[in-house]
């Protein structure tokens, strides 16, 4: 223990020094030190450009493909609770373990939508089409998350992984990864759930898609409860402590197998006319963005173009070009009578000049955050969905008989 905190200590000293040579790099007039780690850094890929933020999250309605905004669940309030099997509040029964089957305590809260009825119990790993959250986003997003408790005895983990990219301002993709395995803390309790999803979305003005893939597989271990509840209300009448992995179960080697596949597209074609509306805040903040990023990039090319030029090249890279050369003279001059005729505004004083230049300008700023917004009156819809479920329930050992293999499929 000496030793441990002894080399603790050592490295915390020898690691004070390079801190504070990074942290504390610059001491005003009045000896007062200032942090200097966020200046003149930059990333792992040589640049210091700033990232476009920005997400935008959508539910499809299953029947006419209708857009519902939503909200992205971004907060941390009780993201500990969000893997308990019970709910954020324990309004569940289950029976105990990650990923088990369970059951809204309030019967009102309960599911009646026509979901297969084997796979209601698992609400919290099968998301329904109405529910799934498409994305647009303005950069890349990437969420991972990772829950872990236990031992290899009794031990969950839950892995969840979420990607979602734009391809211009219209099409946006992405994925989702869900893998939940509870060893249990009785006997032959264990499960184990696997999700993968796709999803696509193009939204145009006058055409829209929307394409969902989701495969699900989920295996749970059968036990059929206790052969005894005084394992557990009585311990003391029996001669020995058991743990709750000893303590005996009515089933082994029984496994309840549910597989599902869902297919959804929806598009349509809509008839409409074009408006001009103001732009969001996002759109501002992203517009300008790309102004400086397009203004950035002809610099860039500028003066790539000057330093392959000719041999006199390195004379013009300090020149610029702008307006009428000085040597430049005007070849003739203008008939009066065109003067006298044309159909030009005629300034006869400054005041009048400045009055037109703030008339512009005020015009240009008026006019600059504006957008084109289609108005769809008329919608041609088509949308198909495909589901596919399986459920196998199979008894290798059962206390009494050998009970046969049941296989029920159900496909929309």
């Amino acid at each position: 223990m000496n030793r441990l905190l002894m080399l603790v200590v050592g490295l915390s000293m020898a690691l004070l020094p390079a801190i504070a040579q990074d942290d504390f790099t610059r001491i005003d007039e009045n000896g007062n030190f200032s942090s200097n780690t966020n200046e003149n850094k930059k990333d792992s890929l040589g640049s210091d450009k700033e990232i476009p933020k920005g997400l935008k999250v959508w539910t499809v309605d299953t029947r006419f493909g209708d857009r519902i905004a939503a909200q992205p669940d971004t907060l941390s309030h009780m993201f500990m609770n969000k893997l308990y099997t019970y709910g954020l509040r324990g309004e569940y029964n289950l029976l105990g373990n990650l990923a088990s089957p369970r059951l809204n305590r309030v019967f009102v809260d309960r599911p009646t939508d026509a979901q297969f009825i084997f796979t209601q119990p698992y609400s919290y790993f099968i998301v329904p089409v109405d529910r799934f959250l498409f994305t647009n986003t303005l950069s890349p997003i990437t969420n991972l998350s990772y829950f872990s408790c236990g031992d290899k005895n009794d031990g969950e983990d839950h892995f969840t992984a979420i990607f979602g990219v734009n391809a211009g301002k219209r099409v946006g993709v992405g994925f989702k990864f869900d893998y939940d395995y509870g060893r249990g803390f009785y006997q032959n309790q264990s499960t184990a759930m696997f999700n993968y999803t796709m999803y696509g979305s193009y939204l145009g003005d006058r055409y829209q898609a929307h394409l969902l893939f989701t495969t699900n597989h989920q295996k749970t271990s059968e036990n059929g409860g206790i052969t005894n509840d005084n394992y557990i209300t009585h311990p003391e009448t029996f001669n020995e402590s058991y743990s709750t992995n000893e303590i005996p179960t009515v089933l082994s080697k029984n496994w309840n197998r549910n597989d599902n596949i869902n297919v959804f597209f929806t598009h349509r074609y809509n008839i409409g006319f074009n408006r001009k509306v103001p732009m969001t805040k996002e759109e501002i903040e992203a517009k300008k963005f790309a102004l400086e990023a397009k203004k950035d990039q002809n610099l860039r090319e500028k003066n790539k173009k000057g330093h392959s030029g000719d041999n006199n090249s390195k004379d013009n890279d300090n020149k610029t070009y702008t307006g009428r050369p000085d040597n430049a003279t005007i070849a003739g001059a203008e008939p009066e009578d065109s003067v006298r005729n044309n159909a030009r505004i005629k300034v006869g004083s400054k005041a009048q000049a400045d009055s037109l230049m703030a008339i512009n300008k005020q015009t240009k700023k008026d006019t600059a955050w504006l957008k084109n917004e289609y108005v769809p009156v008329t919608s041609f819809v088509h949308t198909v969905n495909f589901e596919n479920y399986k459920r196998i329930y199979e008894a290798h050992e059962t206390p009494t008989a050998i009970m046969p293999t049941l296989i029920i499929m159900q496909v929309d």
